[in-house]
């Protein structure tokens, strides 16, 4: 009697396809980022908005709103999502209204979330029941699919993968999670996002990779798809997402086209990625410099020739005051770079067209001396009724001009000094230049 196999399925490769035919295409939850039925990691480092989007997309999905500019084909439901981070308190205040971000504060003073976006915190963090389960990480697969099941949610997200790394083997735990997800995925018709995070590394200073998943050789083989988050180091509040791991769609969104993001409030309450433009990842990290809005740095620019002050604009544009501040510095900065630019462009004076130019500035000086000299006089014959002095320019402090042609106007360096009758006259001009008489 020929032994069944309890672990593979064996059918013919045409049998596989037609059977699969008859299966719609899984729908998109967020793009190509993360289809239906399908398990994705998203990472990010500390502080880059992986949880921020993270709840944002878990209420596009209650509410069956896509997140500009990404598609998204799945109706409004229910989804669970696993908090592993922040308390409750602290969730609270991340969606509290802010005044700073400009609404009125006759708005409500939260974010109200659609019912359909459940919210999940543990409640232990090291007990669990050691005679059921050998570790902590199989009680929280158990209670986790339980969760599941007394919900109903198709749709999961867990924050973040890094509560799980306990003691020396970390990545033995992650993957533990992640190949019991798989299969509780496959059973129960689940589309799973698990977010992770980065060993540390700044990612202003290169490209995204797999690398920089921690874990990425153990956890990557488990993901349908893989994407991170990234920022610019010019805008602290610059985000951009790209498409690291692709398994059965089109990669869209990689290094050369990756959707750059603001990280505001809308409406005053919710923590939210705002799309800005799509751009090249390589000048967003490479040439940073430059990487930053263009249309906000312009209005700064408006509203500072306007004399407003930083608060005020805060609240037209409806972004926090650091904000502000920091696109005040980039305008200064290139206001700056722009004059050393055409500085760089003025070609350099020679030796003797210095000395012209010290020349005339003195010459300069010394007429307008003189006409300030003949104004005063002017005015004090003026007020005793007396016609105005003719005070002629003397011999040795002429109409300032310059000996070469560096410089226009009129001069005459010549003098009756034992200098010039020497046949000196450039030591004459140096006295002058001085202040010296001849």
């Amino acid at each position: 009697m020929q032994e069944k196999n309890e672990l593979f399925k064996i059918r013919r490769a045409g049998e596989w396809i037609e059977s699969a035919r008859e299966r719609p295409a899984p729908r998109m939850i967020f793009d190509r980022f993360w289809l239906e039925g399908e398990l994705a990691i998203m990472f990010a480092s500390t502080g880059k908005g992986k949880s921020v989007l993270g709840v944002q997309l878990a209420e596009a999905i209650a509410r069956g709103y896509a997140i500009e500019p990404f598609r998204m084909k799945l109706p409004a439901q229910k989804v669970l999502y696993f908090d592993l981070e922040l308390s409750d308190k602290q969730f609270e205040m991340r969606y509290a209204f802010d005044a700073e971000a400009g609404w009125s504060r006759s708005k409500k003073q939260h974010h109200e979330f659609s019912p359909d976006f459940l919210r999940a915190q543990c409640i232990a963090y090291e007990d669990f029941p050691r005679g059921r389960f050998k570790s902590f990480g199989e009680y929280f697969y158990d209670m986790l699919g339980r969760a599941v099941r007394e919900t109903g949610a198709k749709v999961v997200i867990i924050d973040d993968l890094a509560y799980l790394r306990r003691g020396r083997d970390r990545n033995s735990d992650a993957a533990f999670l992640l190949h019991g997800l798989r299969e509780l995925k496959d059973r129960l018709g689940l589309s799973i996002l698990v977010v992770a995070r980065t060993p540390g590394r700044a990612f202003d200073r290169g490209t995204l990779s797999l690398t920089d998943l921690e874990g990425s050789s153990t956890l990557s083989g488990f993901a349908d798809n893989i994407f991170a988050i990234g920022g610019s180091c010019i805008d602290q509040s610059m985000r951009y997402i790209k498409h690291i791991k692709v398994r059965s769609t089109d990669e869209d969104f990689d290094e050369a086209n990756v959707p750059v993001f603001r990280i505001e409030k809308i409406r005053g309450s919710f923590l939210s990625f705002r799309f800005i433009e799509n751009n090249d990842e390589r000048k967003l990290v490479r040439e940073s410099r430059k990487s930053y809005d263009e249309g906000l740095l312009m209005l700064v620019q408006q509203l500072d020739e306007e004399g407003k002050s930083q608060r005020q604009m805060a609240d037209m544009i409806r972004v926090s005051k650091t904000t502000i501040n920091r696109y005040i510095q980039i305008m200064y900065r290139l206001e700056d770079e722009k004059k050393q630019k055409e500085k760089r462009k003025e070609k350099p004076l020679t030796p003797q067209q210095q000395h012209d130019q010290m020349i005339f500035e003195w010459a300069k000086r010394r007429l307008e001396i003189h006409r300030a000299e003949q104004a005063a006089q002017a005015a004090e014959a003026a007020a005793k009724g007396l016609p105005a002095p003719h005070v002629p320019v003397p011999e040795r402090y002429p109409e300032p001009m310059t000996p070469s042609s560096a410089f226009k106007g009129p001069i005459d360096d010549s003098c009756d000094c034992i200098e010039c009758l020497g046949g000196r006259p450039k030591q004459c001009l140096d006295q002058f230049a001085r202040g010296l008489s001849p």
